[in-house]
C-alpha cells in the first residue's frame, strides 16, 4: 500500500503534515497531485530507528518486516502470531504509534494530527 503525505492544503480538507492511504485518491488525482507536489509518497525509516522499537523490529525482521511503512502494511494476524498476541488491540496500538512516527504538523490548525484518511 501507498501512503501519501500532504504537502499543500487540499479542497478535501486534509492540511500539510497529514498522511493519507493511496486509495484516497484515483490514481490520475494522485499523479497530478504529485506533479504539482501538493503530495508525496512516504517513504518510512527502518523500524529499528524509531525509539522504543528495537527490540520489536528485530523480532519483525523475520517475517521481513523491516521499515515503517512495511509494518503499517501487514496484516494484523501475522503480528499477533508471531509476538503470541491473542488481541489485535497491541498490534493496532503498535500500528497507531508508527503512524503518529510519520506524521508532521506544518499547519497548527489542528491540536492532533489527523490518521490515515480520516
Amino acid at each position: 500500500m501507498i501512503l501519501y503525505r500532504i504537502l499543500k492544503p487540499l479542497s478535501t480538507g486534509e492540511i500539510p503534515g497529514d498522511i493519507v492511504r493511496g486509495t484516497r485518491f484515483k490514481p490520475h488525482i494522485a499523479k497530478a497531485l504529485l506533479d504539482n507536489t501538493a503530495i508525496a509518497e512516504v517513504h518510512g525509516p527502518p523500524l529499528n530507528e524509531i525509539p522504543g522499537w528495537k527490540v520489536r523490529s528485530e523480532k519483525l525482521e523475520r517475517i521481513n518486516v523491516c521499515t515503517a511503512i512495511d509494518f503499517l502494511n501487514v496484516d494484523n494476524d501475522v503480528v499477533m502470531k508471531l509476538f503470541n498476541h491473542r488481541s489485535s488491540t497491541t498490534v493496532k496500538k503498535w500500528k497507531a504509534e508508527v503512524e503518529d512516527w510519520l506524521v508532521v504538523e506544518i499547519a497548527k490548525k489542528r491540536p492532533i494530527p489527523r490518521r490515515m484518511g480520516t
